[in-house]
């Protein structure tokens, strides 16, 4: 818990977060990239052109801002219960059934599955 300004204490969950979960899918992204490169090199990959990657990036960045608007709707709840004077994280805010089944969805989506397929792209190249 820090005494901060609520903007700040909100735009600095989302960016930490974001930059979380955009890392997690980045990193699928460029495993994908080497397992269809190493495994499959005669193939021409339409997943591996210059307008595909850039696709792929802004896409990734759309599902994580996505994935993060519940996010900022319980910061700024748990500020305003607060009256902005305790940020609290993202583990110490107010307790709710919404805001569990939120987290565990996050999990799920934004750690769990992408790290599944992190895993299988990176058993495929070995």
């Amino acid at each position: 818990m820090e005494e901060t300004s609520p903007v700040n204490c909100v735009l600095n969950r989302y960016i930490l977060f974001v930059n979380m979960y955009s890392s997690v899918l980045f990193m699928v992204l460029v495993s994908l990239d080497r397992y269809l490169l190493l495994c499959h090199p005669r193939r021409n990959h339409v997943l591996l052109t210059p307008r595909v990657a850039v696709l792929a990036s802004i896409l990734t960045w759309v599902f994580v801002n996505i994935e993060m608007t519940p996010l900022i709707y319980y910061a700024i709840k748990d500020n305003a219960r607060t009256n902005g004077t305790m940020c609290h994280d993202f583990a110490s805010l107010s307790q709710s059934w919404g805001l569990l089944v939120y987290s565990l969805g996050l999990t799920l989506l934004g750690y769990i599955l992408p790290l599944v397929a992190l895993f299988l792209c990176t058993r495929k190249i070995t």
